[in-house]
């Protein structure tokens, strides 16, 4: 109702771009107003009043404006199409770089978003009759080659619609509209955005226009500079010299040292199909149920990983290494197929399964270069005739227990830290989640570890303490609460025999977060929503106390009210459901 009105009043109106994950549902938006605007008589559907805006530095740009023009064609109106070069590139490479996506959906070169802007003038002006160009810049080389462009394909200036943004570019449209060849015909039209609002509801429309034009190799900063020559400024992107390739693809994040997990882009449908395809899977098989450990079997569990301690200790550093380098390998080319096991028994949402398999390959790899560097024995320093070296040896068998919010990235992390140290393992999974447990045991034990140094010990409270309280526990890492993690430090303190029992616990605590009157209520909400939702709030890190200043209290509760109604809570395996 709102759309048909505007253009009922002859008022304009764009649908604008925003990121890339964006681009289907701003595609499906456009298309069902068609639909609804279909038959309307009131409303000369052959002016270009209804439109969108394309992001030229985005891969499929000249796809989406083969797409717009096919709903044109389809529905019969003329479509206004605002060709921009994109502002939310710093948001699109770090949101590629951490889901650890296959690469970038923009161009990372300032040449090749050029280009693309236009081939993109290029596409829309070989849709006259449905599309209506109108081209948003600053950079005087795009302006002359798209007029160029228009001119070879037999329009006049009259037909051509540019854009600027208030107090931006005054000067190269004050030359270019002085000059005749260009104003015949009554020449072009010159659309002058300006921003309207208060200066918060502003400030993140102005920062992204700092950002873009603020940039080194924008047009509009190398214009201001008198270093830059006049011939650089004004060269073709198809002539540029290359570049400096500052940005590394997501799959080098980390560097040469250590690849990135590979990710998935859950607003990609093929991605989707997979996750489903591995979701169906699971769902037919029919696990077997883990057997729990019986506290008299614990005993004997801790002899045999006794004995089996002292082979594994003797392992080489590489070999140990290398078997959690193949286990990253086979996590990454399975993924889909573990994060459908952990929302099947975790009853995660689609978004934390992903991530935590991905955290289980970072650990992975993580702890098999850090235990490279670190383990390795070492030369010290002593009189000249003397030989001395730095080495570190196993401790015996750690007890690794873990709970159930994360039971395969803590698990996993817990127990590969131990067996790269060449300590043996008694793992205790959650009794919520031993099936993952099981599985993920199973596939160190095919990549090469000994059953005698890893043992999957499922069962309740009871069954942690047997392999607490065991003689032969020489290290104890846990994740829980503070009041078993005081349990456990009064059993290991209770020795009276024997060197001092190492307890590394992580526990749960208040987590606060302080926001001052400067911080932007929107992006404050999305990240309360995060901490505090993200997991169904079952993370030790997930926020608990919001503090913020009284300036902004009321507004924020509004804000934050809104939008925990829109959370949708339901099944994990709903790909709508937000809290699981």
């Amino acid at each position: 109702a709102l759309v048909r009105d505007a253009l009922a009043a002859g008022v304009a109106i764009t649908l604008d771009a925003e990121e890339s994950w964006r681009l289907e549902l701003q595609l499906l938006v456009l298309d069902r107003l068609l639909a609804a605007l279909a038959g309307t008589d009131a409303i000369d559907q052959t002016r270009p009043l209804l439109g969108l805006a394309v992001q030229a530095y985005q891969h499929r740009a000249p796809e989406v404006i083969d797409e717009v023009a096919r709903l044109a064609r389809l529905h019969g109106r003329v479509l206004a199409v605002r060709l921009v070069k994109g502002a939310y590139w710093d948001s699109e490479i770090k949101r590629a770089q951490e889901l650890g996506l296959p690469g970038f959906p923009v161009f990372t070169l300032k040449s090749h978003t050029d280009l693309s802007y236009l081939a993109c003038a290029q596409a829309l002006l070989t849709h006259p009759a449905w599309l209506r160009p109108q081209f948003a810049t600053h950079n005087a080389t795009t302006v002359a080659a798209v007029m160029q462009l228009a001119a070879r394909q037999g329009l006049r200036p009259s037909q051509i619609e540019w854009q600027r943004l208030h107090g931006m570019g005054e000067a190269l449209w004050r030359e270019i509209l002085a000059d005749p060849e260009v104003t015949r015909d009554g020449g072009p039209t010159l659309r002058i955005y300006a921003p309207v609002g208060s200066h918060r509801d502003l400030l993140a429309y102005l920062v992204r226009r700092l950002l873009e034009n603020g940039a080194n190799a924008s047009f509009i900063h190398q214009l201001a500079d008198p270093a830059v020559a006049l011939d650089a400024l004004l060269s073709s992107p198809l002539l540029s010299g290359p570049e400096p390739r500052s940005v590394r693809l997501p799959a080098g994040l980390y560097g040469e040292g250590r690849a990135n997990a590979r990710g998935l882009d859950l607003n990609h449908q093929a991605h989707r199909r997979a996750l489903g395809t591995a979701w169906a899977a699971t769902s037919a098989a029919q696990a077997e149920p883990v057997r729990p450990l019986q506290p008299t079997e614990a005993s004997c569990l801790m002899h045999t990983l006794n004995q089996g301690a002292e082979r594994w200790g003797r392992r080489s550093l590489d070999d140990r290494c290398a078997i959690l380098e193949r286990c990253a390998e086979r996590l990454e080319h399975e993924l889909e197929s573990w994060a459908a096991d952990l929302v099947a028994e975790a009853f995660k949402t689609w978004p934390d399964a992903v991530a935590e398999v991905r955290e289980t390959i970072d650990y992975a790899r993580y702890y098999a270069r850090q235990a490279r560097e670190w383990l390795a024995p070492r030369p010290l320093p002593g009189p000249t005739g003397e030989s001395n070296e730095w080495r570190l040896r196993p401790r015996g068998v750690w007890v690794c227990i873990a709970p159930w919010n994360f039971p395969l990235a803590i698990f996993g992390g817990q127990l590969m830290a131990s067996l790269a140290s060449g300590n043996a393992v008694a793992a205790k999974p959650a009794p919520q989640t031993p099936r993952i447990a099981a599985r993920w045991v199973a596939l160190l034990h095919e990549l090469g570890v000994p059953a005698d140094a890893l043992a999957c010990a499922p069962g309740g409270a009871e069954i942690g303490e047997a392999l607490v309280g065991h003689p032969a526990c020489a290290g104890v890492a846990f994740t829980g609460s503070v009041a078993t993690a005081r349990r456990i430090q009064q059993v290991l303190a209770s020795r009276e025999d024997g060197p001092l029992i190492p307890l590394i616990a992580e526990t749960g605590g208040i987590n606060a977060l302080i926001a001052d009157s400067s911080a932007l209520p929107e992006q404050l909400i999305d990240s309360v929503l995060v901490s505090a939702f993200g997991s169904a709030g079952q993370r030790c890190s997930a926020l608990r106390l919001l503090c913020v200043h009284s300036a902004m209290a009321h507004e924020l509760e509004l804000l934050l009210e809104g939008a925990l109604q829109t959370l949708v809570l339901g099944p994990a395996s709903a790909w709508s459901t937000d809290v699981g």
